[in-house]
């Protein structure tokens, strides 16, 4: 497969735009930008984060079989009680409901992100791992599921 890096850069640059100008618009919510790791593995964003809920955006390579750009958008709930470690460290449960695109066959279904969130308290940073069982309806109807994990850098 022939890698079209014009697509990729326009749909990076339309993640950060958009994510930009959500976050300026309602002033105190927060925005990140990160990787993914996993599969799929890429760029991850977070976008409108008002404390209960946020926007997750991946822009990334799947390697399952042959590699394909992959791109998905996550409504994500974090409206659940912290599991806590101790004092200091607690993961919180998410989860959510989003989309995604594939180019390898323009493949377009729907995703049940669930997953662990850890906000770190003293640096502008967060961490996820997350399942997300997934459901391809065009052009044909298939089931998978991706399991990764994600840095990002919050601003």
């Amino acid at each position: 497969m022939k890698v079209n890096y014009k697509t990729i850069l326009t749909c990076l640059f339309i993640f950060i735009i958009l994510g930009s100008s959500l976050s300026a618009k309602t002033g105190n919510e927060t925005s990140g930008v990160g990787i993914i790791l996993g599969n799929p593995t890429g760029l991850s964003f977070k976008f409108l984060d008002s404390g209960a809920t946020h926007f997750n955006g991946g822009l990334s390579w799947s390697f399952k079989n042959e590699t394909n750009l992959q791109i998905h958008i996550d409504y994500i709930f974090k409206r659940f009680t912290p599991i806590y470690i101790n004092r200091d460290f607690s993961l919180t449960p998410t989860m959510g409901i989003g989309g995604h695109l594939k180019t390898k066959d323009s493949e377009l279904g729907v995703r049940v992100p669930f997953g662990l969130m850890y906000e770190f308290r003293e640096t502008p940073f967060d961490m996820f791992i997350e399942i997300a069982p997934a459901l391809d309806l065009i052009p044909a109807t298939d089931f998978e599921f991706s399991i990764a994990i994600a840095v990002r850098y919050l601003f």
